[in-house]
């Protein structure tokens, strides 16, 4: 009896504990309240790895490396914060900063940290539990170097069974410190506003030192760390064509390789949406509003604010104040639309200082 009480004791302090730390806000974002306030993606561990494996397919190149990378640089700005400083106790040192680490990737859902081994050349990290192993390698870079004020150079080999090995090796170059990033869109001004009803973390469980919602693990993927995976990606697009018949229309995209990566973003989340099998029932336009918040909300993508009938065919108006991103937005929407209509859907966004408009039409025109 004990035990259950201690892990229900747990499960109870990491549930307040989450939603302390993001604030599920009335534009349908769950924006980190510690590091540099980041919207973050609330992204069970399962589907990040199905789909980075999907969008690796469609891109036809690895992006393990990539990814790695970027979440290096992500991690080393999101320790810039003034809140992200690490303790220095007079004894102990090392193992105080490594259960202050894992303390705070506890609730993101980054695994847990150990040393192995530390030689003049060489240190060796372990990361048990972690979500994916180039996630894993690079946050694991980025804060040692942090409780290091030094660079390293960094491999990771996979264990399996969740645990990967991290290697580090002093970096003498002059590598300049990570900066923000802003998002390449416009939207409405981020609200502090608190979002009606429960807090999509509430049902949080901690599982064996893993949090989980309704018996699936869960990530937190700060928006800075896709945009960056994102910029990684783009010049290594250059010679891949565009289809000459997009499902979706970008307005203001000008830039051909982003065109491109968030072609595949919304292809990928379409197609896994479709394959999920989920129920969608629209009878009029403001159904919409309540598929915005079944489907963006819970995970942090956002909300439908307004929705309007654009043609006899199922055709939509939606608006948005922000998305976490646009590209991974429309690709559930696309997916929603084809699960309600039973038929291929194309897109139409745009986005303004007032935020965002996706029109979701059918793909084809009815003879």
């Amino acid at each position: 009896m004990p035990l259950i009480d201690d892990a229900v004791e747990d499960s109870d302090e990491l549930a307040a504990g989450l939603q302390e730390r993001y604030l599920a806000t009335a534009a349908g974002m769950l924006v980190e309240q510690s590091g540099q306030r980041q919207p973050v993606w609330a992204c069970p561990v399962n589907d990040f790895e199905l789909w980075l494996g999907a969008l690796e397919g469609l891109l036809d190149m690895p992006l393990g490396r990539r990814l790695a990378h970027a979440a290096a640089e992500s991690e080393e700005w999101r320790m810039q914060a003034a809140d992200r400083q690490p303790p220095n106790p007079l004894f102990g040192k090392e193992k105080k900063r490594l259960a202050w680490l894992n303390e705070d990737w506890h609730q993101r859902g980054m695994g847990e940290i150990s040393l192995l081994d530390s030689e003049p050349g060489e240190v060796s990290l372990v990361v048990r539990r972690r979500p994916h192993p180039a996630l894993a390698a690079g946050i694991t870079c980025a804060a040692w170097e942090r409780l290091q004020k030094q660079r390293y150079r960094f491999r990771w080999s996979d264990g399996g069974s969740g645990e990967s090995l991290i290697t580090l090796e002093p970096d003498r170059r002059e590598i300049p410190s990570a900066s923000a990033m802003a998002p390449s869109w416009n939207e409405a001004p981020e609200t502090t506003t608190l979002a009606i009803g429960a807090h999509p973390f509430q049902l949080s469980y901690n599982e064996g030192g893993d949090w989980t919602v309704d018996g699936v693990r869960m990530l937190a993927l700060a928006r800075d760390l896709l945009l960056r995976f994102e910029d990684v990606v783009l010049p290594h697009l250059a010679d891949m064509e565009r289809s000459s018949d997009p499902r979706v229309g970008w307005t203001g995209v000008d830039d051909r390789d982003r065109l491109l990566f968030w072609d595949a973003l919304a292809e990928v989340g379409r197609a896994k949406f479709v394959a999920s099998g989920e129920m969608v029932l629209v009878a009029a336009p403001a159904d919409w509003v309540d598929v915005g918040r079944r489907f963006l909300s819970t995970s942090g993508m956002g909300a439908i604010t307004t929705a309007e009938s654009l043609d006899d065919m199922g055709g939509v108006r939606l608006t948005a104040d922000n998305l976490y991103h646009p590209a991974l937005a429309i690709g559930i929407l696309l997916g929603a639309w084809e699960r309600a209509e039973a038929r291929p859907a194309g897109a139409a966004w745009t986005s303004s200082e007032s935020g965002h408009t996706i029109e979701l039409t059918s793909l084809r025109d009815l003879a």
